[in-house]
This record gives C-alpha cells, structure tokens and sequence, in this order.
C-alpha cells in the first residue's frame, strides 16, 4: 500500500510538472488566426473578417491585421410574365461590397502562464459600394413588349476611417489555443457615396439622368465592445 502512494504521488508531481514546463501562451515569431465565438447566438462561430496577428521574436508585441472582403447579391421578380395578356416578366436586382483593412499593434503585459493581457491602437479603412437595377415594362402591346431598366449606384455605398485604442486579454485554456475579450476607444468618419441614377431602354424622348446626389457625411467616437468572445489558435 505504501509502495503504491509513492508511486501516485511521483506521478502526480511529475504531471505537475510536466504541466508547468508545458508553454501555453505565444513566444516569439509566432503567428495566429481568430474568429468570433458566440456559444449562446444563432450562429456561434462567426468571421466578420480574418484576423491575423504575428509576435515580434520576443513575443511581447504583434502586428495585427483584420481583413474582410465580402459582397451579396439578389433577384426579386416583381411582376410575373403573362404572353397572352403582353406582360412580360419583370426583376429588381441588387448587388452590394465591401472591403475593410483594419492593421494594428498590439503590447502584451507579463500576465501569467495562460493569461495574456495587451493593449494597442488600431486604424480602420472600410470601403462599400451598391448597385440596383429596376426593371419596367415601357407599353404592353403585342407590338411593344420592350423593358426599360433604372440603375441607381452608391445607395449604400460609403467610405469610412477610423482610429482607436484598445485593450484586450487571450486566455489559453489549452496549449497554443485561446479565447479573449477586448474593448477599445476611438472615432470614426464615414462619408456616404454620392448617388447616381441612369435610365436605358426608355422609349422616346427618353427621360434624361437626374444629377447626383451628394452623400452624407458623419464623425462619432466612444467606446467600443466586440460582444463576441475571440477564439484563436498559434501556429
């Protein structure tokens, strides 16, 4: 009995120690990626960009990286083809994109073995542009079954700028593999497109283009919070 504790004890202290000699957290040039993990939402892994973060050789400080590229696009029928009564089928189609750059840099403090906490500053580009295409139908004839379309670009484009602070923590709760919080301060400027409309398809005289709108333009700052928990891992 007594020969079975030691050799329980010996092994517990070795896991110990094992355990203790075991690197958890970044050391230098290491690289990371990261998405957004939200166990209690609709969709609990989410990507509102790829994240990407590289550790100077010391691993005290990183170069940190977000980009997004995204677009979507759709088609509603809004009037069904009828040949025998001269209708023809008509659609609206809509298409939008948008690109962001967000490079920073991050500091991390001592902390302890799995607990990284960092503060940093962060710039912001953001870039979106839309597209919509109406379709009508000019006279509906057996002779004259033709479409006109009205295109309108930049409704829901704009051009935003940001720049802030921020503060954050990655806990390692395995090896090479973390979740983190961060929250930050800054402000932002985002001037809308200018919006323009252009006919085609019209029957004579056609209607002429109306001029562009100018777009709106706008500046806040205050805090900000990413309501998402950040699951990242080291490679």
């Amino acid at each position: 009995m007594k020969k079975f504790l030691v050799i329980a004890m010996c092994a517990s202290m070795f896991a110990v120690t094992a355990e203790a000699q075991t690197t958890f957290k970044q050391s230098g040039g290491n690289k990371n990626l990261e998405v957004n993990f939200a166990p209690l939402g609709g969709s609990p892994i989410s990507i509102g960009g790829i994240k990407f973060r590289k550790f100077d050789s010391t691993g005290n400080k990183a170069f940190r990286l977000n980009v997004f590229i995204g677009s979507s696009s759709s088609k509603e029928i809004t009037q069904q083809e009828d040949a025998a009564n001269n209708v023809a089928e008509l659609t609206t189609k809509s298409s939008t994109m948008s690109i962001s750059l967000r490079p920073g840099i991050e500091k991390h403090m001592a902390g302890t073995d799995r607990l990284s906490p960092y503060v940093g500053a962060e710039l912001e580009i953001t870039l979106a542009s839309s597209k919509e295409v109406e379709e009508g139908q000019n006279n509906a004839t057996p002779t004259d079954m033709s479409i006109n379309e009205t295109t309108t670009k930049g409704e829901m484009g704009y051009t935003q700028f940001g720049l802030g602070v921020l503060a954050g923590t990655d806990f390692y709760f395995a090896k090479s593999i973390y979740l983190g919080a961060e929250i930050g301060f800054g402000l932002r400027m985002r001037s809308d497109s200018k919006i323009k409309t252009e006919y085609s398809g019209f029957p004579s005289p056609a209607p002429a283009d109306p001029a562009d709108r100018v777009g709106d333009s706008s500046f806040n700052w205050g805090p900000t919070f990413n309501s998402a928990i950040r699951l990242g891992w080291l490679f």
